[in-house]
């Protein structure tokens, strides 16, 4: 308990300022937008009675919802591997850029291809890179709330089918028709997950993990990828300009040689807090 109130009260300290429940909310509101994959039922007897599908039977749309969840379970390991490296800010931009646009599209769709592509594949696509972000990153800033900050942000996925599944059957398609509701929730979802994209950034590195990095012990799967990177090659170039070349008879004190620059890089990379911009 008191270890995880240190990283908490480290993360604090590296933040940019930021009350660090506001990522809470990014991945809430990223999550609602996502969630309304599963809301694909309530169109479907909207998409029956359309004169361009009325000669398809239901298994036929459930195909579109299909390929939606295949595709979002393959990009969901790849997304994750990408924001280990990466960090979650451009990969859930690209979510949400991603699920707005199969939404959008959807509204255009005048067979059951358009739809497999547009709410299947890209929907699908959004996502994976979207859903991929929102956990890792609620566990780096509440290493003490680790449970309650996930289960809050991953809620909203749920939440959002329920939301928006009842405002576009009860509201939205009366009153504009369902590719016009498909066109004004894809518009709402990229506001949602712009904005949530932009809230989802890793806090700054801790001093252990800077000297874990420095030491090569800290692997790209936290999610520094290119700080890690950035600290080990300052402290490779270090090592080597430090390293005097040994003269004949001369004993060479390698372990010295080799301590004095990583504490140099520690606390050059420590001199001013935070440490570096998170991602």
């Amino acid at each position: 308990m008191a270890l995880a109130t240190a990283n908490a009260q480290s993360i604090e300290i590296g933040s940019t300022g930021l009350n660090r429940w506001w990522r809470v909310v990014g991945g809430l509101s990223m999550n609602l937008a996502l969630g309304t994959l599963y809301a694909w039922s309530l169109f479907v007897p909207e998409l029956s009675k359309d004169p361009e599908f009325k000669m398809h039977k239901l298994p036929d749309f459930t195909w579109t919802f299909t390929i939606a969840v295949v595709v979002f379970a393959l990009t969901f390991i790849v997304a994750g591997r990408l924001q280990d490296k990466f960090g979650p800010f451009w990969i859930s931009l690209t979510g949400g850029v991603l699920v707005s646009l199969g939404f959008f599209l959807s509204g255009y769709a005048h067979s059951l291809m358009a739809l497999y592509i547009s709410f299947g594949v890209i929907g699908g696509l959004g996502n994976g890179f979207g859903y991929a972000t929102p956990i890792p990153v609620m566990a780096k800033w509440f290493p003490d709330k680790r449970g309650l900050a996930v289960g809050l942000a991953v809620g909203g996925y749920g939440a959002g089918s329920a939301i928006f599944g009842k405002l576009a059957l009860n509201y939205l398609v009366p009153a504009y028709g369902w590719r016009s509701t498909f066109e004004i929730l894809g518009g709402i979802f990229l506001v949602m997950t712009l904005f949530g994209a932009f809230l989802l950034k890793n806090p700054c590195p801790t001093r252990e993990q800077i000297r874990q990095a420095i030491n090569g012990n800290l692997c790209r799967c936290t999610g520094y990828g290119q700080i890690i990177e950035a600290v080990q090659f300052a402290a490779d170039r270090l090592r080597k300009a430090n390293t005097p070349r040994p003269h004949h008879g001369a004993p060479h004190h390698a372990h010295a040689e080799h301590d004095a620059p990583v504490e140099g890089v520690l606390e050059a990379a420590e001199a001013d807090e935070p440490v570096g911009e998170p991602k």
